[in-house]
């Protein structure tokens, strides 16, 4: 019986090691696929590693690599062919037309592109008008062009007689008076000349495009044909002002504040000269009843040698002869609220023999303000600061004393975007007024270069 097992056993065994094994079925890994114009899928032969040639019944609708690969080109039907061994094997392609994009939110007076792909352009329109239009600028494109704040519907009819339709939202963008933005940027403009249509709402370096939000208030900021409108935010702790001097002719208090602009930084001199300028601008200023403050240009009388503390004494008491003329007059006296600032950007304080580093420059920047502080303090004018640019503080003012400055630092810096700070003696600070740029049309001044400043009170 044992053996009688073993023999059947055996043959099983036998019969099964003798039964032919079946192959594994050749294949596409897919056999119909839809794509949009524009995209991509790769197809597999399955099952076997010998050569693969690829073909497209319509290279105008679907192509296909050496490798599979099967780009969509444009809407229609085709089928894609992988040939084997003699045998081929088919994969069905629909590739459909689409619209760039089905809702947009776009930026009052901004233009934005729509591309049609798979087809091209037969028509198109807006629902609203009003709030934009639209223009068919070539075969697959469509130019939204807007007008103002709200929504629409764009429909665009391709030449395959489907409809696609793109939502839009308008709205104006946001700014906040204390905070500039980039026109730059928004209009996407580096040359040519910026404007704004509402001075008293904000302002723009005409050159570099910093917009300087003045009021609450709606505005458009252009260059050429490029254009945005823009909504600004009032912020009541920041003011907006103008410093100026005999370079910028003439001054319409009434115009400045029209633009609601809050204060005006006056130059009173420069070295051994006073501004032909200072006496008619700070009437004007203080019969208007706008808030000012002075600076005087510190420099040395020689060209021959740095500034020193004769020439900061000398030029303090030509400071103060100029405005004791004023010491009884109440209207002087109660719009004189911002301090006497000292500007420090000369490069004659320091220059010939005081250059070899940061804390010899500013050990001696320091004695000429001692010296022409002691001079305002002797005559009872105790409101006085600094001003000078960021490089120039932290390489030449970086000493304890400028940092005693913080609460009232006057700070320059130009064309920057952002919330400017200046490290002085390891400390961080913000300054409390800040001058922005010096390329903007203020209409009450008789320039079209005049310098802006916010006033973080």
């Amino acid at each position: 019986m044992k053996k009688l097992v073993i023999c059947l056993l055996a043959c099983l065994l036998c019969l099964s090691l003798s039964a032919p094994v079946k192959a594994a079925t050749i294949k596409l890994s897919a056999t119909s696929i839809t794509l949009k114009a524009g995209s991509t899928k790769k197809l597999k032969v399955l099952n076997t590693k010998k050569k693969v040639t690829w073909s497209s019944t319509n290279k105008k609708i679907a192509k296909v690599s050496s490798k599979g690969t099967v780009t969509a080109v444009k809407a229609g039907g085709c089928t894609i062919k992988a040939k084997v061994s003699g045998k081929t094997y088919k994969c069905k392609v629909t590739v459909t037309a689409w619209l760039s994009a089905t809702s947009a939110t776009i930026y009052s007076k901004r233009t934005k592109t729509l591309t049609l792909k798979g087809t091209t352009i037969k028509s198109v329109s807006s629902s609203d008008t009003d709030i934009a239009t639209v223009a068919k600028t070539s075969s697959t494109k469509a130019k939204i062009t807007t007008k103002a704040v709200g929504s629409a519907k764009i429909t665009v009819v391709g030449s395959n007689s489907k409809t696609y339709q793109c939502s839009i939202t308008v709205k104006y963008y946001p700014l906040t008076v204390g905070k500039v933005a980039s026109g730059q940027e928004l209009l996407n403009k580096t040359s040519g000349t910026f404007k704004t249509s509402k001075q008293g709402v904000a302002l723009v370096d005409k050159k570099y495009g910093i917009i300087v939000p003045v009021e609450a208030g709606v505005c458009t900021i252009s260059n050429d044909t490029s254009k945005i409108q823009v909504k600004v935010t009032d912020n009541k702790n920041v003011k907006v002002g103008v410093d100026i001097s005999k370079w910028q002719g003439s001054i319409d208090v009434k115009k400045l504040k029209e633009n609601n602009l809050d204060f005006a930084i006056l130059r009173a001199g420069h070295g051994n000269e006073k501004d032909t300028k200072f006496a008619s601008f700070v009437e004007e200023i203080y019969d208007g009843k706008l808030p000012f403050g002075i600076y005087w240009y510190l420099e040395s009388h020689s060209s021959t040698r740095d500034m020193n503390e004769a020439d900061a004494t000398k030029e303090a008491e030509a400071l103060v002869k100029i405005l004791n003329k004023y010491k009884n007059n109440e209207d002087f006296n109660d719009y004189f609220q911002l301090p006497i600032f000292m500007d420090l950007e000369d490069k004659s304080l320091y220059a010939t023999s005081h250059g070899s580093s940061k804390a010899k420059r500013a050990n001696h920047i320091q004695k000429l303000c001692e010296a022409f502080i002691a001079v305002l303090e002797e005559n009872g004018y105790t409101n006085y600061s600094i001003y000078a640019g960021k490089y120039y503080t932290e390489n030449n003012l970086n000493n304890a004393f400028f940092a005693s400055f913080a609460a009232k630092y006057w700070h320059a810096r130009y064309n920057y975007v952002g919330a400017p700070t200046v490290t002085i003696n390891g400390k961080t600070i913000s300054p409390n007024i800040w001058q922005i740029g010096s390329g903007f049309t203020v209409d009450g001044t008789g320039s079209t270069n005049t310098d802006v400043n916010y006033w973080y009170k």
